[in-house]
């Protein structure tokens, strides 16, 4: 997660097959870090891995990346996770 979140694509791409879909404790994957966070090149490592799990909000990393203004991990997620509803019922739109 520590890698994605500041965008390390090459450790990602070491740490992602042992460590996909752990969580922490706001039930963040490193998906929604490197979303939330804009690092697209670790998010198209991830979304394979971990496309459609949500956060304690139920939030997903769709979400995190429209609700932060990184469109280009948008467009990669978008085809993921298009229509999954946090805890109050709404989407990524």
């Amino acid at each position: 997660m520590v890698a994605a979140y500041h965008g390390k694509t090459e450790c990602v791409k070491i740490l992602a097959p042992k460590e996909a879909k752990m969580i922490d404790g706001f039930n963040y994957t490193a998906l929604m870090w490197a979303a939330a966070n804009g690092h697209l090149e670790c998010v198209k490592v991830l979304a394979p891995l971990e496309k459609g799990m949500m956060n304690i909000n139920k939030w997903t990393a769709l979400m995190l990346a429209a609700w932060n203004g990184r469109f280009e991990c948008v467009k990669v997620l978008a085809p993921l996770e298009t229509g999954m509803k946090n805890n109050n019922g709404k989407t990524a739109k």
